[in-house]
């Protein structure tokens, strides 16, 4: 085990920043090849971070029907405030 020093803070690993104009589509065929390489019996589970729209929502679960999708708070507490 690799031991933190107080100063240090743990930083991304194998973190990826990527960005398209083509839409959604596009961006997620790029997705899926990258969850295709990473494929295997590590993995324990499959989440999908969205936000509230239902079109980017509706293309995930086809394209990752194994996923587990969960709605960005963040995205959602926008729209808590219309509700009041």
């Amino acid at each position: 085990m690799v031991e933190k020093k107080a100063d240090q803070h743990i930083r991304p690993q194998n973190k990826h920043i990527w960005a398209t104009l083509e839409g959604k589509d596009v961006a997620l065929e790029r997705l899926f090849k990258q969850v295709e390489r990473r494929k295997g019996p590590h993995i324990q589970g499959q989440v999908a971070l969205c936000d509230g729209c239902e079109a980017l929502q509706s293309r995930i679960a086809i394209r990752f029907p194994d996923f587990n999708l969960i709605l960005d708070f963040i995205h959602a507490d926008e729209y808590l405030w219309d509700v009041r």
